[in-house]
């Protein structure tokens, strides 16, 4: 009888962790959905926008630009390039797997360019006054040893005076041009884009919290709207506050890092 007891309850914790397993799996494969129908959009949206300028009478517009998907899944999803493309989708710049998402320090340069200028000196990490800058671990594969933020643990403080840049002799950190500036205006230097993730939000729960609003540096970039927190890219630098103060059980703030960062100047 004991033996039997014994059976069954073997069988209910197999069928519970079963049960588990699928719900985590079927988790997985709808944000990975949502990654690629992200994508689509976005690639559909740039595509319409440039036939409507190849369509403008002296425009002088050649036609949209194509979007490089891979690049843009292997920002949201470092293991896209384990998965196909799907039918339709023109795959140009293929790569033999994903790049991990890394942030930067304020100023960097491309990633494809940062890789090359930096030569692992460290003089950025030895300028910066909050030890926000690391070198990065094994784990980021290519970009092991370059410099990098680890937002969860010592977010960016965007110094105004940007030690980091000045202490950069290679090119992998620049200063924006003040000409490019308009009079009085001061540069806003953008590492990276925070999202929140509402289903782990304790504002979209069935609770309360704006502790992420309260403590960001940057006026503006999180707004209450109804008691919950919503992100305004438009003046979100990714300084990854919000994710490092973020109280949630399942952390609710992400960020990820800028992708149109500037190529750097080459000597001719």
């Amino acid at each position: 009888m004991f033996d039997w007891f014994k059976k069954k309850d073997a069988n209910t914790q197999s069928d519970a962790d079963e049960k588990d397993e699928k719900r985590r799996y079927n988790r997985r494969q709808f944000l990975r959905g949502s990654f690629v129908r992200d994508a689509l959009d976005f690639s559909e949206g740039d595509a319409a926008s440039g036939a409507q300028q190849a369509s403008a009478p002296n425009s002088g517009a050649s036609g949209h630009q194509k979007v490089d998907l891979l690049a843009f899944l292997g920002q949201l999803d470092p293991h896209s390039s384990e998965r196909q493309l799907p039918p339709g989708v023109d795959e140009f710049n293929p790569r033999p797997r994903g790049t991990i998402p890394v942030v930067r320090p304020p100023g960097a340069v491309a990633e494809h360019d940062f890789l090359q200028f930096c030569t692992l000196c460290d003089a950025c990490l030895d300028a910066c006054p909050h030890d926000s800058i690391v070198a990065a671990p094994a784990r980021f594969r290519e970009a092991a040893g370059t410099p990098m933020i680890d937002l969860l643990d010592n977010p960016c403080r965007m110094c105004a005076d940007t030690p980091c840049i000045n202490a950069c002799e290679t090119g992998a950190l620049v200063a924006i041009d003040p000409a490019a500036l308009a009079p009085e205006e001061k540069p806003v230097y953008k590492i990276g884009l925070a999202l929140l993730q509402q289903y782990n939000c304790l504002a979209y729960n069935h609770s309360f919290c704006t502790v992420c609003a309260e403590r960001c540096p940057h006026e503006g970039a999180i707004i209450l709207d109804q008691g919950k927190p919503r992100i305004v890219a438009e003046h979100c630098t990714g300084c990854g506050v919000c994710h490092s103060v973020c109280p949630a059980p399942m952390n609710a703030m992400m960020v990820m890092p800028n992708p149109s960062r500037p190529p750097a100047q080459r000597p001719e």
